[in-house]
C-alpha cells in the first residue's frame, strides 16, 4: 500500500472536524514546501460555482421572447414557430417583424408586431414586460397562439 493510499484511508476514517484540521495542515505544508503559493490558495473559490442552466426556465426568468420569421407545421410545439430566442425586443426584432412574449406562470402568450409604435408595459398576474410596437393578440393556451401564427404565415 502506498503512502497516498494510507493517507486517503485515514482521511475516510476521520470525522468532519479532523478532516478540516488535516486540510489546513496539508495546505500549510504545501505552501511551506513551495508546491503552491499563498496567493494560489487564497484565490481559489471556497465552493465551486454553480453550473448555469440552459435557457430562461432554469435560470428563474418569468418571461421569454422569440422572433417570428415563419411557421413549420412539421415541427413540434414552440419549435413550429420559426425564429430566434431574444432578450430585448427593442434591439432584436426588425421593423415590421413579429415576435412573441411568453409568461411562464401562469402561462400566457402575447403576439406582437414591431410596427414602429412606442414602447409600452404589459402585465400578466403581477409580472410585467416591455412591448415594442403593438399587441396583436393575447392567448392563454399555446394551441390558440399556434393557430393565430399559422394564419399569419400561411
Amino acid at each position: 500500500m502506498s503512502a497516498v493510499e494510507m493517507v486517503v484511508n485515514m482521511y475516510r476514517a476521520m470525522n468532519m472536524e479532523e478532516k478540516k484540521d488535516l486540510m489546513f495542515e496539508l495546505s500549510a505544508l504545501a505552501i511551506k514546501d513551495g508546491l503552491v503559493s499563498e496567493a494560489d490558495v487564497e484565490s481559489k473559490p471556497k465552493v465551486s460555482p454553480a453550473k448555469k442552466g440552459r435557457g430562461g426556465w432554469r435560470t428563474g426568468k418569468k418571461t421569454w421572447a422569440k422572433t417570428l420569421t415563419g411557421y413549420d407545421a412539421a415541427a413540434k410545439a414552440v419549435m413550429r414557430l420559426e425564429g430566434a430566442w431574444i432578450n430585448d425586443p427593442a434591439k432584436d426584432v426588425e421593423d415590421n417583424g413579429y415576435y412573441i412574449v411568453g409568461f411562464r406562470e401562469p402561462k400566457h402568450y402575447i403576439l406582437c408586431r414591431n410596427d414602429g409604435g412606442s414602447e409600452s408595459v404589459v402585465e400578466n398576474n403581477g409580472d410585467s414586460v416591455s412591448i415594442v410596437g403593438s399587441v396583436i393578440s393575447r392567448h392563454d393556451s399555446f394551441k390558440d397562439l399556434d393557430a393565430r401564427v399559422r394564419d399569419i404565415f400561411s
